[in-house]
């Protein structure tokens, strides 16, 4: 499996998944993908009868409880590109 880690400017595909080593397995807890388009992708898979979940929405330097601290958008670029891009799929042993 390649390292898919890297961000989107020289990433081809509009979803990235979790990174997995060659040789090893992983017992996720959540399985959370990037997506460019999240929203609509999370529309989409609504309307197949696919649940999905925004864990994190705001980056932490955003968040109110934080604010003293005095974080602007834009402080930290790649945090406030993950939380518009990140999305959780079903996972539990049940899943068909």
């Amino acid at each position: 499996m390649t390292d898919r880690r890297k961000t989107y400017p020289d990433e081809p595909h509009p979803v990235v998944v979790p990174y997995r080593a060659d040789g090893r397995r992983h017992v996720f807890h959540q399985y959370v993908i990037r997506a460019r388009n999240r929203d609509a992708l999370a529309r989409f898979l609504d309307e197949e009868g696919i649940g999905t979940e925004v864990y994190y929405p705001v980056p932490l330097h955003l968040q109110g409880c934080f604010h003293a601290w005095s974080g602007r958008a834009g402080d930290f670029p790649e945090a406030e590109r993950a939380a518009a891009e990140v999305l959780a799929l079903p996972l539990y042993p049940e899943l068909t």
